[in-house]
């Protein structure tokens, strides 16, 4: 029996692929990496600039290589091209793919398939294999036998090459690998040498099909177009949580759990550290908030602007506060008796004496004020407030020569000497007897300061 590639697939006819010879020769070109204006014309099929799906991040190609890997893409063409269009966010991964893979739906046998795409050298022809030695319920000792439907070895390496790469069907689609589940088709592919696409590469591709990016952004706007809608949707919600059986709260702790985790976390961090992640934040919202008429909308509906929804949110707060007093102080209570120990108190000593902690902790500082100046001059314009507190500790300071000395080494990140340490407390310790509540008065006029400025919000 004879099994014909479109048959076996539903195939949208309608996918914009170049259609003259010309251009299908110019695809199988190598890409010249120094002169990336050759990809100026590459067709349409590519982009995407007709669908709009509101706040989502775009993607650039550089990014989807670097997502993806170079390694886990199917041929190093399609980097290539990924490339050329460089930072550009308006391109389709799923329709370069298809327009790379055309001439492979063409071809008639599979040393065609092999003569156009290199990549295909290794395909073993499954009707040149004997299968006779192999256990009966081997899936190609079935297909050997008849007892697949739809499947002949007479071209069925080439119906998978069309399958998987020509129309970029994942192993996971039943009926484009006569019905069978995704293990038999992947045992399948391995033993015919066809290279399987990794998880990254078609999960990225799919996923940028223009078509169905179309349909789910309709979907998702017709379920929130209106306040009824989406008011019918968080009832559902509400139904489904009511009547969870368990496992729907068991799923939600373990995406928690998975997002909690050491490595979730520091990758979070250092995506929203950049300085690039937060400025395309702030645009797309500016962006939202002048084109988007239905997002304002919403949000004023959620009242986030309400100045007496901000009070009542303000009073609950303090509320709760004022409820949980008798709570907190317990559970203070015990973090300090579990702070207190002997053992707990010589260990901090001992750490806090080390020159490594010390060394640390002044890197630490100084890096901190290096990266938020507004900071640093708050604390001067704090001092700069209390002159007074300033020509104290200057007399207090010629009771001691060699602070000069102590203070330029701590400003440059030197170590101290033991009996530079011991000066240099002894200090601190006069100042403190003469002017008992002189950190707190430069904390708090450090406080209003990053108040006055904005930097900091007061407290309730």
């Amino acid at each position: 029996m004879s099994a014909n590639v479109i048959s076996l697939l539903k195939f949208n006819g309608n996918i914009p692929l170049k259609q003259n010879q010309e251009a299908k020769n110019n695809n199988k070109t190598k890409v010249n990496k120094e002169n990336s204006s050759e990809f100026v014309a590459y067709p349409k099929a590519y982009y995407l600039n007709q669908i709009s799906f509101g706040a989502r991040k775009a993607t650039t190609a550089n990014e989807i290589i670097e997502r993806i890997g170079e390694d886990n893409f199917p041929n190093p063409e399609i980097v290539e091209i990924l490339r050329g269009i460089g930072n550009s966010t308006d391109f389709s991964l799923y329709n370069i793919h298809l327009d790379y893979y055309k001439d492979l739906l063409d071809c008639s046998t599979l040393d065609e398939a092999k003569e156009k795409y290199p990549e295909f050298k290794d395909v073993i022809d499954a009707k040149d294999v004997d299968y006779s030695h192999l256990h009966s319920n081997n899936i190609l000792r079935m297909i050997s036998d008849g007892r697949v439907p739809g499947a002949d070895l007479d071209n069925l390496s080439l119906v998978l090459l069309k399958n998987h790469y020509g129309l970029l069907q994942g192993i996971n689609k039943k009926e484009s690998y006569f019905d069978l589940s995704n293990t038999p088709v992947k045992k399948i592919l391995e033993a015919l040498n066809i290279k399987i696409h990794a998880t990254k590469y078609i999960n990225n591709a799919t996923s940028s099909n223009p078509d169905v990016r179309e349909k789910q952004a309709k979907s998702l706007s017709a379920h929130l177009a209106t306040p009824e809608a989406r008011e019918q949707r968080r009832e559902a919600m509400k139904t489904r949580w009511a009547n969870d059986d368990g496992t729907m709260r068991a799923h939600s702790q373990i995406n928690v759990k998975k997002m909690q985790t050491p490595e979730a976390k520091a990758k979070r961090k250092a995506t929203c550290d950049t300085e690039e992640y937060r400025q395309q934040l702030s645009s797309r919202m500016q962006k939202r908030w002048q084109e988007d008429e239905e997002f304002k909308r919403i949000q004023k509906e959620k009242a986030w602007i309400d100045s007496e929804y901000i009070e009542r949110q303000r009073q609950t707060a303090l509320e709760s506060w004022a409820r949980a007093d008798e709570a907190r102080y317990e559970i203070s209570r015990q973090n300090v008796k579990k702070t207190q120990t002997p053992e707990a108190i010589a260990k901090m000593k001992a750490t806090k004496n080390t020159d490594e902690f010390k060394e640390k902790l002044s890197a630490t500082m100084t890096e901190f004020f290096g990266n938020n100046p507004i900071y640093s001059e708050a604390q001067k314009l704090a001092w700069q407030r209390h002159p007074e507190i300033s020509e104290t500790m200057a007399e207090i300071a010629t009771h001691y020569p060699v602070l000069g000395v102590i203070i330029h080494k701590k400003e440059n990140g030197l170590a101290l000497t033991d009996e530079e340490d011991r000066i240099r407390k002894m200090y601190y310790k006069e100042c403190k007897a003469a002017m008992p509540d002189y950190l707190k008065i430069i904390g708090q006029e450090y406080h209003n300061i990053l108040v006055e400025w904005g930097v900091k919000k007061d407290s309730l």
